[in-house]
This record gives structure tokens, C-alpha cells and sequence, in this order.
């Protein structure tokens, strides 16, 4: 087949990309739903860490699809680049396939060479559960009691104050377009009784007026408070 026809196929199947790269990121954050509900009803010697390593293999297998995905589709597209600079004629005897092949082994030798770092959804799902399994605490730099795996790179601390009402948040809301975080009903006033009400949090440079829409419901902040406070209430 020539490759201009090969083009038209690529081009009809780079159109669904975007589809599959939906279907991984809804199954990375599904994983670090059901770990944190699994963490929340574990008891001892239930068999949940098990799991959770399982849920948390299952997060590496995405995050290797979602890096084969954007191989392919950096070759396909270098390929097709490399193709339109060619005459009618030299393109009538271009093998698509193999030049994308090829591509995608040049990458993956690039990538494997310049050891791509881990995938940022497997350290949002470890730092949650250490957030959950810690409460109260902030994540230290890095962590050997887990072993390398672990390994924490980033500094975080889970902020539980409404930046409106300066209370404990009991209904967090996140605004989607800053990911700052408020309790429902402060941030639901504001909006009701201010004409293009913006994000009151001090520095934010988010300037797009706060919409119903725009406030998405924080499942797993209001979780680790909840979390947080029986651990309190126990101690």
C-alpha cells in the first residue's frame, strides 16, 4: 500500500488517541479511589496490603501503556512530518509501517537511555496513602521504610482550612480551574451574593469568574479529614 494511503489510516486512528488516553487517566484515578476506600476498611490481617500492591502494580501497567501510547504517537507523526516533505512519487513508495517501526524503537531506546522518571500518578497515589496512613503529618522528602519504591520526592502537606471561612473544611469543593479548595456552602455564598465572584484564596492568579460548575466535589480531601479527626478523637 502506498503511503499516502497509509497516511489517510494514520491519520483515522490518531483521531482516536485521545479516547484511549481517557480510558487510562479514568483508570489511574478509579485505582487511587479504590485504594483509599480499601485503606478506610482495612482491618488487620484482612489481606487490604496485598491488594493494595496489586492496585498498585496495576498503576505501573497504566502509566507503561500511557508511555507506549506517546511513543507512538511522537513516531507516527515524525513519520508523517518525514513523508509530506516528500514528491508524489517517492511517497507512492514509502513503507508507513516500517518507518514507524523504527520510530518508535528510536524513541523507546531515547526514553530507556535518558530513564524517564516515575509516573506522576503513582506519587500522587503513594503520597495520599501516606497522607492517609499519617494524618496530620507532612511527607517527608523521602521515606526507607517502604524501600525504594516508596521513595517520596516531593515535599507535601494537606492544607484542611477553608481560606473563606478559616475552619476546618467538613464538604470540600475544588475549583477546577486553580484545584483551590474551599467548603461547599462559604464558596456557594460568595457565589450567590458576589457578581463574578473569583477565587478568594490571596495570590491566586486564577481570574475566571466561580461558577456552580467550575466547584467539583474533593472525595478524597473530605475523606482524610474525616480520617484525620477519628484518629484524633481516638488518641
Amino acid at each position: 500500500m502506498s503511503g499516502i494511503a497509509n497516511l489517510g489510516m494514520v491519520d483515522g486512528a490518531l483521531q482516536s488517541v485521545d479516547k484511549v488516553q481517557s480510558y487510562i487517566t479514568i483508570g489511574m484515578e478509579d485505582i487511587i479511589e479504590v485504594s483509599l476506600d480499601l485503606a478506610e476498611t482495612a482491618t488487620e490481617g484482612d489481606g487490604t496490603e496485598t491488594q493494595l500492591e496489586d492496585l498498585k502494580k496495576m498503576m505501573e501497567e497504566y502509566a507503561s501503556m500511557e508511555q507506549d501510547l506517546h511513543q507512538y504517537v511522537k513516531a507516527v507523526k515524525q513519520v508523517k512530518g518525514q513523508i509530506q516533505r516528500l514528491g508524489i512519487e517517492e511517497q507512492m513508495k514509502v513503507e508507513v509501517s516500517q518507518l514507524v517501526r523504527q520510530a518508535v524503537a528510536d524513541i523507546q531506546k531515547k526514553d530507556d537511555d535518558g530513564q524517564l522518571g516515575r509516573h506522576s500518578k503513582m506519587d500522587e497515589l503513594i503520597q495520599k496513602m501516606w497522607q492517609y496512613r499519617n494524618a496530620g503529618d507532612s511527607i517527608p522528602t523521602t521515606s526507607n521504610a517502604q524501600g525504594d519504591d516508596d521513595v517520596i520526592m516531593t515535599q507535601c502537606e494537606v492544607t484542611t482550612v477553608c481560606p473563606i471561612t478559616r475552619c476546618e473544611m467538613t464538604d470540600p469543593v475544588t475549583n477546577r480551574h486553580c484545584q483551590h479548595n474551599y467548603e461547599r456552602a462559604a464558596i456557594m455564598q460568595i457565589v450567590k451574593n458576589r457578581k463574578n465572584a473569583k477565587c478568594p484564596v490571596t495570590g491566586c492568579g486564577n481570574q475566571i469568574p466561580i461558577t456552580k460548575s467550575d466547584l467539583v466535589d474533593n472525595r478524597q480531601l473530605k475523606r482524610f479529614i474525616e480520617h484525620r479527626n477519628r484518629q484524633e478523637n481516638r488518641s
